[in-house]
């Protein structure tokens, strides 16, 4: 009902922690980039980015980038 579909949750997601690792780990790929941001800056994403909304808070690193 959204319009968004479970594929494109999924890549946000991965593309999110993949960010986090290496905040400019998209700069080669502005297309990409676009998605992320414009996926981003909706209003369900940005309240779980910022403060969890439902969940307890908002999503934290986990990985790392290797050495």
């Amino acid at each position: 009902s959204s319009g968004n579909t479970v594929g494109e949750c999924k890549l946000f997601a991965m593309l999110h922690a993949l960010k986090l690792i290496k905040d400019d780990a998209l700069a080669g790929f502005p297309k990409v980039e676009t998605f992320y941001s414009h996926f981003a800056a909706m209003p369900a994403s940005k309240a779980v980015l910022d403060d969890g909304a439902k969940f307890p808070s908002g999503f934290l690193q986990y990985f790392i980038e290797p050495n």
